[in-house]
């Protein structure tokens, strides 16, 4: 089967994280599973309006642009046909915070559809949002015939989390 092409959008995390070694953890941990085929693309956001997008099964975003200025049209407009078409995008950790004032700054960086289509949960500084709960927790399938799990989640983890109830 080909395998799964993986790209980690990242470059950039605000003050708060070391955004190269955390992208270098996540690629590592993606290519424990042999179907990934993983890239780290640092030259975010500029790369989004690039056809090379299009090349992508899943994006990894990593990047939050802390006190920077957003996405150009060509990069928005890449990234929502992107998605639209079928493509995957997982919204890392503070990636949440991206292309919005309240959070990042400055304002011309806002893009609302950003948070409308992609995100359950903006982080917003002002707001006072924080973390969850710091500890264990626990993540099960419930529709392990979904595509999205179906594709990305190892059958051997799901096998591992049902027997592990």
């Amino acid at each position: 089967a080909p395998r799964i092409r993986a790209v980690i959008l990242t470059g950039l995390d605000g003050p708060f994280h070391d955004w190269r070694k955390t992208s270098a953890t996540l690629k590592e941990e993606l290519e424990k599973d042999s179907r990934f085929e993983v890239r780290v693309v640092t030259e975010t956001p500029a790369w989004l309006e690039s056809p090379e997008v299009f090349q992508a099964d899943v994006l990894v975003q990593h990047y939050v642009n802390w006190q920077t200025g957003g996405l150009s049209d060509a990069a928005k407009t890449n990234l929502l046909k992107y998605v639209n078409d079928g493509g995957g995008l997982a919204v890392l950790h503070f990636a949440n915070g991206a292309f919005n004032p309240l959070t990042t700054g400055p304002a011309e960086s806002d893009w609302p559809d950003y948070r409308r289509h992609f995100l359950q949960r903006a982080w917003v500084a002002s707001t006072g949002s924080t973390h969850d709960n710091y500890g264990p927790f626990r993540a099960v399938p419930t529709a392990l015939a979904h595509p999205i799990t179906a594709r990305y989640v190892s059958y051997r983890m799901a096998r591992w989390l049902l027997a592990h109830e």
